[in-house]
């Protein structure tokens, strides 16, 4: 997994989820690539995530196991929730009408 980092693409692609989903993301959020390889991606591993804290008790974590760049150049994108009581909100970002 590579150290958190922030680039171009993933800076528009916030912007993307702020105005396009509603997810309250600060623009230099560093995100982590995990390097998985193909098998693990096609049963759900994440390709990149982002960790964020938006207060004492709020914290959740949103990735995908799409690549971002596949991700910005598709039309739509729809958020997957997965609400944990004991641990961080895990949001999956996934293009609009791909059923998981």
């Amino acid at each position: 997994m590579s150290k958190g980092r922030s680039s171009k693409l993933s800076r528009r692609l916030i912007r993307r989820l702020r105005n396009e989903l509603g997810l309250d993301i600060p623009e230099d959020t560093p995100f982590y690539r995990t390097y998985s390889g193909h098998w693990q991606r096609k049963r759900g591993a994440w390709s990149w995530w982002f960790s964020v804290e938006s207060g004492p008790l709020s914290r959740y974590q949103i990735g995908s196991p799409y690549s971002m760049t596949y991700l910005m150049k598709y039309p739509k994108l729809c958020v997957y929730t997965d609400k944990s009581l004991y641990g961080p909100r895990i949001l999956e970002i996934l293009p609009d009408g791909i059923l998981i």
